[in-house]
């Protein structure tokens, strides 16, 4: 289990089974911590900052590689990291998420990319550019540009359904755009939420079909929050 800490700039790690502090990584003080993770089979831990992503060695807690991220995403295998890039020429960048090697670079040619994330069987890779309101799909090996997308609004989320077969759009005030993971054809939309209402949060189900959407209504605060189920199939909202 691992928490980060804004008051002493550090992340701890603790034994989920007994609560032990095992370990406390210092972070620079000017840089915060987006998010924590792990690998999939547990060997390797990930600290994604503002810029850029460490890997560590949960084991040893050894530091192993910083790589550049404005936004990033792991394969489900776990083999492979891919990030954003404001830093270089190549927007997207394909990593080894065990040793930090760069593998890939996709010289994306946009300046404002947006959210990226890997197919579920690893051999796409998914990127929102804001700068042209598209979202493109690479070959993740070669970096082929495979389908390009238009949906109607650059998405606040973005996920696949566990066995590829959709990909689903989430924007926080206009609705949810649903497509096809391979053919890039558009299958249905939920336009709005209501008046004043935001999206904050979107997850599918272990179903894959099932979207659950938390949401806020009213004034600045958003106080009044509702959770909503929508099936991606008839995109008919069931609670």
């Amino acid at each position: 289990m691992a928490r980060s800490s804004p008051h002493d700039k550090s992340v701890r790690l603790w034994d989920a089974s007994t609560g032990a502090c095992l370990q406390s990584l210092s972070i620079d003080k000017d840089k915060g911590v987006d998010e924590l993770a792990f690998s999939p089979d547990g060997s390797r831990f990930y600290i994604k900052l503002f810029y850029s992503c460490s890997i560590y060695d949960t084991e040893t807690y050894t530091h192993i590689e910083d790589v550049d991220a404005v936004s990033w995403a792991m394969s489900r295998q776990g083999d492979r990291i891919v990030t954003t890039t404001e830093t270089d020429k190549a927007r997207v960048k394909v990593w080894n998420a065990t040793t930090g090697q760069e593998l890939l670079a996709i010289n994306e040619g946009q300046t404002q990319p947006g959210l990226v994330t890997f197919s579920p069987d690893g051999g796409e890779v998914l990127l929102t550019c804001e700068a042209n309101e598209t979202v493109s799909i690479y070959d993740s090996w070669t970096g082929q540009l495979r389908r390009t997308l238009r949906p109607s609004n650059i998405p606040r989320f973005v996920m696949y359904s566990p066995d590829g077969k959709h990909v689903v759009f989430v924007d926080e005030h206009k609705g949810v755009e649903v497509y096809g993971g391979k053919s890039g054809a558009f299958v249905g939309k939920v336009e709005g939420y209501g008046d004043n209402a935001k999206c904050h949060a979107a997850q599918l189900l272990p179903d894959g079909q099932t979207l659950l959407l938390h949401h806020s209504i009213g004034g600045p605060r958003g106080d009044d929050r509702h959770v909503h189920l929508y099936n991606i199939r008839d995109l008919v909202r069931i609670r």
